[in-house]
């Protein structure tokens, strides 16, 4: 039964597309609140969510927390205009990026 089209089938779209659902929610959750700069972020909390054992509700929490996150960072910090432009595609990912996964690494002990 394992090596058949149908177990194929089942294992491309039972498993591994649902593995892709958490972080794409959280990941368009952070890109709701924060725009392009959220979108990176809340994908990598959705994957922390998902294999720190927390799930959909942690998923959620992550897309949220990388989004207000993201929104933050992008409306306190003030760079000189040369900076400007590598704000909303380096900078803050990044920045947003690290913070959530600390959430994470503190959530989980």
């Amino acid at each position: 039964m394992k090596d058949t089209l149908a177990a194929a089938l089942m294992q491309i779209g039972g498993g591994s597309a649902f593995a892709l659902m958490v972080p794409v929610l959280a990941g368009f959750i952070a890109f709701s609140i924060a725009d392009r700069p959220g979108l990176t972020p809340g994908l990598i909390g959705g994957m922390l969510a998902v294999s720190g054992g927390s799930g959909f509700i942690g998923g959620i929490i992550a897309g949220f927390l990388a989004g207000y996150v993201a929104k933050a960072i992008s409306t306190k910090l003030k760079l000189p205009q040369s900076m400007e432009a590598l704000k909303p595609i380096l900078i803050i990912p990044l920045v947003s990026s690290l913070i959530v996964g600390f959430g994470n690494d503190l959530s989980d002990r």
